[in-house]
């Protein structure tokens, strides 16, 4: 690692600027995942810092999944640095930065992109998947518990098939912070997770005829219905967000 990379921390706030170049380096590899961070007493030189904006500092980026420390290593990159961006989603999400309305809406857009490059790229292997996915979700139509979890797998499944990590990972966030909402939008009514299902079916259906823009219309049918209810049941207006015709 290049010591000289960094200097002297300028912004008010010492804590963000050490983040900040630290982030750096790590998108641009000058510091790889499973590398050794300096100790604390050559980070404080490096930085011109004292000890707790250092502390402040790798607490931080431990939370955003960037660092880990190993018993009698030290502070590293954490392995898996992708990570990242979900909880970066959570943590802001749960500081109360997103609205619920905001979170619906991301959740249409990308998993409206995923489905629709999963379309385009799905071997018979993966519809086969796919298909799979959906009778697990039909065997545990009596435990929504479950049967949410097995939702959760059709989709995370399809961000796998799309071929694109960060989409996944986003998607795994999103859907999160909306479980327990969606959970409860399940249990109002046993016709839920049947009405789910179906349509979940019409997405399959346009993946194994290969047809992007049909899949991509399925998939906003049907997130645009549940979140027309949680919208209106957590305080959102849902006015923009009845479903259009597949």
């Amino acid at each position: 690692m290049n010591k000289s990379f960094f200097k002297p921390a300028q912004r008010t706030t010492l804590t963000e600027d050490i983040c900040q170049q630290l982030v750096s380096s790590i998108g641009s590899g000058e510091l790889p995942p499973g590398s050794k961070l300096p100790p604390e007493r050559e980070l404080m030189e490096m930085f011109s810092v004292g000890r707790s904006s250092v502390r402040e500092a790798l607490r931080a980026l431990t939370l955003l999944g960037l660092v880990e420390t190993k018993q009698g290593y030290g502070a590293c990159v954490a392995t898996h640095t992708g990570d990242y961006l979900g909880r970066s989603i959570t943590w802001s999400s749960l500081a109360g930065l997103h609205s619920n309305l905001e979170i619906v809406e991301a959740r249409e857009v990308i998993e409206s992109g995923v489905v629709q490059l999963a379309a385009e790229r799905a071997t018979s292997d993966d519809v086969e998947l796919l298909e799979q996915r959906l009778a697990d979700m039909e065997d545990h139509l009596s435990d929504l518990s479950a049967f949410a979890e097995m939702d959760v797998n059709f989709h995370t499944t399809l961000a796998e098939i799309a071929g694109n990590r960060i989409l996944s990972q986003s998607i795994v966030s999103l859907r999160g912070l909306l479980h327990q909402s969606i959970l409860e939008d399940l249990r109002k009514s046993t016709d839920m997770a049947r009405l789910s299902l179906d349509q979940h079916h019409e997405i399959v259906k346009a993946i194994k005829k290969g047809d992007a823009n049909l899949a991509g219309r399925a998939m906003r049918y049907h997130l645009q219905d549940v979140s027309g209810r949680l919208l209106h049941r957590i305080g959102n207006s849902p006015e923009h967000h009845q479903p259009d015709s597949v």
